[in-house]
């Protein structure tokens, strides 16, 4: 078993206070990944400047995958405040891919890009899904230049259809 999935295990194991054998898993489509991504926009966004300037190097993906097992611990933006500049670089470019996966899967009308505890509570989910999808991230296509890259404002659009 890879090293994210056990780690995300132990996660999910100590917020819900079980096995993971007793939890039922629930599908988490890509529109679903995306909106649970998407609040770490901002926490790129002040940074985004510096970041984009920076090359992209595979030798920073084990700090990288440091910082996500630190930000599991504790989700807050200040966790991040001493990252390398080429930590941050090997981070936006796993969750920039990592959205686009997401996209490109709710737009495929695949029901499901991973899942997660049935019952998890919400605080939970960010951390979950970076410790199962952008912790030891293989990147699906090589790294781009971010130089002209800006997040949009705002919050992640979402549909008023009921499910």
């Amino acid at each position: 078993m890879s090293e994210n999935i056990q780690l995300a295990i132990r996660y999910f194991e100590s917020v819900m206070g079980c096995q993971i054998d007793t939890l039922i898993p629930v599908p988490v489509s890509g529109q679903k990944l995306v909106e649970v991504l998407w609040p770490l926009n901002d926490v790129f966004r002040p940074y985004m400047s510096r970041i984009k300037t920076i090359k992209y190097d595979a030798k920073y993906e084990t700090s990288a995958d440091e910082a996500i097992e630190k930000f599991a611990k504790n989700p807050i933006p200040q966790t991040w405040d001493k990252l390398s500049g080429q930590t941050w670089r090997v981070l936006l470019e796993r969750h920039t891919q990592l959205l686009i996966v997401g996209m490109a899967n709710d737009k495929a009308g695949n029901p499901s890009v991973t899942s997660l505890p049935l019952g998890l509570p919400n605080s939970a989910c960010l951390p979950g899904i970076m410790l199962l999808l952008l912790h030891s991230m293989k990147l699906p296509w090589p790294s781009a230049d971010r130089s002209n890259f800006e997040f949009p404002e705002g919050n992640h659009p979402v549909t008023l259809q009921l499910h």
